[in-house]
């Protein structure tokens, strides 16, 4: 299982040709991607998003595990965003990811690079 960054959607509705594939490749196996819920508010909240990359996302977040905020995430998120100085959002993704012991797909690296035990894979 993979939890996927908001920056990973953006790319991918806009067809970045590496995202993209990385998606594609594993789409058959439902159980591939985790999405906190707080990616889909991001995501649909960017500035660039509209119809289409609306209408692109909607078609891949079926084959995806959406899972909501818990109490044990957003007790994880607030260690983390105390710990590493986060925004709220990329405290829940973190906590989502280390909790559920799945790597970050991300191209924000950078933000989440001193997060301790997160396995990042960044594209």
């Amino acid at each position: 299982m993979h939890i996927i960054d908001t920056n990973i959607l953006i790319y991918y509705s806009k067809d970045d040709s590496t995202v993209v594939d990385f998606i594609l490749s594993r789409v058959p196996a439902r159980n591939n991607f985790i999405i906190p819920t707080i990616v889909i508010v991001e995501f649909l909240c960017f500035p660039s998003i509209g119809a289409v990359e609306q209408r692109k996302f909607e078609a891949i977040i079926r084959y995806c595990n959406i899972l909501d905020l818990t109490h044990d995430i957003a007790l994880y998120a607030a260690d983390i965003r105390k710990i590493h100085h986060l925004s709220l959002a990329d405290s829940v993704i973190a906590a989502t990811a280390l909790l559920t012991a799945s790597p970050l797909v991300t191209r924000n690296v950078k933000d989440f690079q001193n997060v301790k035990n997160l396995e990042l894979i960044k594209l």
